[in-house]
């Protein structure tokens, strides 16, 4: 069994255990199903931990810096929704949280703001409850050092003191803890990229509101302003955007066509039997065929 199944959960296809190693979910998997042996909380749904990719929260329109605890906020986080508060909640909360992982339990208001009234058909009681378990630093390092071949999900947050000096400089340098300090830094490095000239495409989408919100993500990350980061963070999801854009422009454009052509081909129809079969009516008038023809029209 994998650790997956812990809390005897219902059937749900979830990702491999492999994929989230940092989480170590072998000591999840026995610690928790230890505790909940005896008396087991139902399961009402599993969910594995997201952190989309920041250019695709922009290209679906979502928000990557929202308030915590909107339904837009994202939480790098191992959630499962159980139908009931687990047996001596307090003690399972405490060796996780000694281990070194960061619990948090939400009631089930959060949970049906969050995912509604039902979860896999099933109603979503008033007792039912979230734990969401984020793994620090201290576990996630280890198992990185465990387990070196793997790709590691979490970022090793550790700067040098070198990293830290050369982002303070540029950011005093080009005034980049202000919006307007920011977009003009991002134009002179597209500008770099393309030949010292924006396109003409690109330039509608550097907008206040997109701007705001990759200057969020650069004070979050504090990251240096450079060609690959604009790449990554500015231009692929602009240029999603743009692609968007296109594909609904085309869909448009070929419903208008079928339209005219439709509207073509009724004409002809009726021209073809004769022009006393086929008369546009007048504004705010119905077409009345049948009437036409016992009026010899």
């Amino acid at each position: 069994m994998n650790w997956w199944a812990i809390l005897k959960r219902p059937v749900i296809d979830m990702p491999e255990a492999d994929k989230h190693f940092e989480w170590n979910p072998d000591y999840l998997e026995q610690t928790v199903k230890a505790w909940d042996r005896d008396n087991p909380a139902k399961v009402l749904h599993i969910e594995p931990p997201q952190s989309p990719d920041p250019a695709e929260r922009m290209a679906d329109g979502s928000i990557r810096f929202a308030p915590k605890g909107s339904k837009k906020f994202i939480q790098d986080s191992f959630k499962f929704i159980t139908d009931r508060t687990i047996d001596n909640q307090s003690g399972l909360l405490k060796i996780l949280r000694e281990k070194g992982y960061f619990v948090t339990v939400k009631d089930s208001r959060w949970i049906k703001s969050h995912y509604g009234n039902k979860l896999n058909r099933i109603t979503v009681p008033d007792e039912a409850r979230a734990y969401l378990i984020t793994v620090g630093a201290k576990i996630a390092s280890a198992m990185r050092k465990k387990n070196p071949n793997k790709r590691a999900r979490l970022p090793d947050k550790k700067r040098s003191a070198e990293s830290i000096q050369r982002w303070n400089d540029e950011n005093e340098e080009y005034k980049l803890d202000t919006v307007k300090g920011f977009k003009e830094r991002v134009k002179e490095v597209i500008k770099e990229e393309f030949d010292s000239n924006i396109p003409p495409t690109v330039l509608p989408y550097l907008n206040e509101a997109f701007i705001r919100n990759k200057h969020d993500l650069y004070l979050t990350q504090k990251a240096l302003i450079s060609k690959n980061w604009v790449k990554q963070n500015i231009l692929k999801p602009i240029f999603n955007l743009i692609e968007k854009k296109r594909i609904a422009d085309d869909t448009r454009r070929i419903i208008r066509q079928r339209q005219k052509e439709a509207e073509k081909e009724k004409k002809r129809y009726y021209s073809d039997k004769g022009s006393r079969y086929y008369k546009t009516p007048k504004k705010g008038r119905k077409l009345n065929l049948r009437r036409n023809r016992m009026k010899g029209e």
